[in-house]
Order: C-alpha cells, then sequence, then structure tokens
C-alpha cells in the first residue's frame, strides 16, 4: 500500500511508512476474522462488511477541543491534528470550538487580548489539518461552552437505542489549567448522552496534549505572538520583524494575522504607554482611558456644545432657585400687608 499524501501530510517518509505497515497489519488481522467467519457460517463477508458489523450499533466515541486561539500557534495545531486523528480512527467527527474574550459594551469581542476574528481562525487551522472541514471535523464559533459541546454529542449520536457505550473525549491543550477549567461543558455532555441514550453506558474524560516546541526548545505562546507583534508598533520595525520569526508558521496568512493582533490598537487609539503596560504585565487599556482618548478626538464643535448644555443646566438651575426667593418675598409682602389692614379695621 503505498501512501497517502492527505492525511499523512504532517508525517515524516519514515512516520508513513510505520502508519501504512500498521494498516497492513490491521487488514491482515480483519482478513484473518473473516476467513474464520466464513469457515463457521454458510454466508459470507468481506472485510469491509466485518469491520461495520463489529462496530456500529454497539459503542460511540466523541471527541472535542475548546481554546482562544488567539492566534492559533503550533502547539494548538499540534493537539489539533491529535484531535482529527484520534477521532477519525474511530470513525468520529470531533468538534473545534472556538471562543473569544467577553463581549464588550460595543459588541465587539476583539481586544488586545482577543485580537483574531473567528474566520481567520477558522481559516489557518483548516490549512494545516489533514482532510476537509465539515466532513473531518467541525470548526464551529463559541457561544456557551456547555451548550455547544451538548448539541454536538445530540447532533453525533444515531441509533440510541441500540448504543451499549459512549465515550465522550476533551482534548485539552499542555496548559496546567487546560484541563480543569471547562470541566463543566464535559459534565454538562455526558448528561445529555446519559438522557438521550438511558441504557448505555457512558464515560467522559480529559486527553491532555503536550505542547509542541519550537528549535529553541519552547513551546510557542499565543501571549508571545501578540506582544511581539506590539512591540514592533514601539521600536517602529514593524511587519518584517514580527514575520522574521512567525512567518514560516503562518505562512501566506502571516500579514493578516499581524494586521488581526493589531486590530484593537488602530480602532481604539491605544496609546504607546498603554502597549506598554500590556506588554509588561497584560494590562488591557480601561474604558476610563478610552473615553479619554475618544473625548480629546471629538470635534471642538461637539465640545462647545457639551459645554453650552452643562452651562444651560446650570443657569436653569439658579433661575428655579430664584424663581423661588421671590415667590417667598411677595408671599410675605402679601401677609404684611393683611396684618396692617385689620389694625387700621380695629382701631
Amino acid at each position: 500500500m503505498s501512501s497517502q499524501p492527505e492525511p499523512y501530510a504532517h508525517m515524516s517518509l519514515e512516520e508513513q511508512g510505520k502508519a501504512d505497515e500498521k494498516i497492513r497489519q490491521f487488514e491482515g488481522f480483519i482478513n484473518g476474522r473473516a476467513n474464520e467467519i466464513n469457515n463457521s457460517q454458510q454466508e459470507e463477508y468481506d472485510v469491509e462488511e466485518i469491520n461495520v458489523t463489529e462496530t456500529n450499533g454497539q459503542s460511540k466515541k466523541l471527541f472535542y477541543f475548546i481554546g482562544r486561539l488567539n492566534p492559533p500557534h503550533n502547539g494548538h495545531i499540534a493537539a489539533l491534528r491529535a484531535l482529527v486523528d484520534l477521532a477519525n480512527k474511530a470513525n468520529s467527527v470531533p468538534l473545534i470550538l472556538l471562543g473569544s474574550g467577553p463581549i464588550q459594551k460595543n459588541d465587539d469581542k476583539r481586544t488586545m487580548d482577543n485580537p483574531i476574528s473567528f474566520q481567520t481562525k477558522k481559516q489557518l487551522i483548516a490549512s494545516k489539518l489533514p482532510g476537509v472541514e465539515g466532513r473531518d471535523y467541525i470548526i464551529q464559533e463559541m457561544a456557551n461552552p456547555a451548550k455547544d459541546v451538548s448539541n454536538y454529542v445530540s447532533t453525533q449520536l444515531d441509533n440510541v437505542s441500540e448504543l451499549q457505550d459512549i465515550q465522550i473525549t476533551h482534548i485539552a491543550g499542555g496548559k496546567d489549567d487546560d484541563a480543569t477549567k471547562l470541566s463543566f461543558a464535559l459534565k454538562s455532555a455526558e448528561n445529555t448522552a446519559s438522557r438521550l441514550a438511558p441504557n448505555a453506558t457512558v464515560t467522559a474524560s480529559v486527553e491532555s496534549i503536550e505542547p509542541e516546541v519550537t528549535d529553541t526548545g519552547s513551546a510557542m505562546s499565543a501571549t508571545k505572538v501578540r506582544k511581539d507583534a506590539y512591540k514592533t508598533i514601539l521600536n517602529g520595525k514593524g511587519f518584517e520583524e514580527w514575520n522574521t520569526k512567525y512567518g514560516v508558521f503562518y505562512g501566506p496568512m502571516a500579514q493578516n494575522i499581524y494586521d488581526e493582533i493589531l486590530y484593537p490598537i488602530t480602532k481604539y487609539g491605544v496609546t504607546p504607554e498603554q502597549i506598554q503596560d500590556y506588554i509588561n504585565d497584560g494590562t488591557l487599556p480601561s474604558n476610563s482611558k478610552k473615553r479619554k482618548e475618544v473625548n480629546s478626538t471629538l470635534p471642538s464643535s461637539a465640545s462647545s456644545t457639551r459645554s453650552t448644555r452643562q452651562n444651560t443646566r446650570t443657569r436653569g438651575g439658579s433661575t428655579k432657585r430664584k424663581s423661588k426667593r421671590t415667590n417667598k418675598n411677595k408671599n410675605k409682602g402679601k401677609t404684611q400687608r393683611r396684618k396692617r389692614k385689620t389694625h387700621r379695621r380695629r382701631c
């Protein structure tokens, strides 16, 4: 059997040969099993029928990954390749759920921590993974992790009355908290599977994938990728400097990734001081600072209009107080005149 370039594109020639050898061994086992069954029964089966007979209607394996990937890097791609490989070998289509930061007041999710749009992330990931998106794996924008994963489980389970075993695996990155911070989503998926297939045994687990290291011995970090882009704004070296570090990995999408990382800076007019604060300790520009910057860029006519409104409110308040004092004096004068008239009558 010759190597298949599309699913094995990420392997070396030696690894492809080993993979082909394992496939040949597996086919030999299936052929042997088919011969045993054919010798014991009158009806004959071929390899494909034996494979389907032993797996269909018995068990179901589901796999998913959740991450922000801002931006995606080689560690993410290594985890996603493992995800697709494990799922496809189990005749399953895995879910890749891409999240972003919290929605801002202007309904924009993209901040200095989360600058990359969903479409760009999806395009990059699809270019790095074997197979076809929608057929071999699903890439979806995250709205609610528990609900999204539960919906995925619901759509992937069919013939639930025949299922005896359901295995749900969350493929997580190698960071310390990746395996635990989204445990509620895994629990939700487990509950959904148990509800849909009450007679099946449902197991849910997390499998961590160690991050892929670079030539320098360290794993690529999304935070470092972003901060290195922001540094080029301060030193004036721009895309060229950033591209020397990351151009090989991002390839033809490098310019697009770089531009999207800088999107929050150009949109909100983040100052050099605020950029340096973010590089130093990850401090995001506060809303109050943004408001000051926006106010400082307002046209003079808008500023004068705002001042006029404030002055009008002040003058209006003073006028009301004067009116109250005037009415009080008038009432006092009326009372004094009544007293004088009463005194004259008595006299």
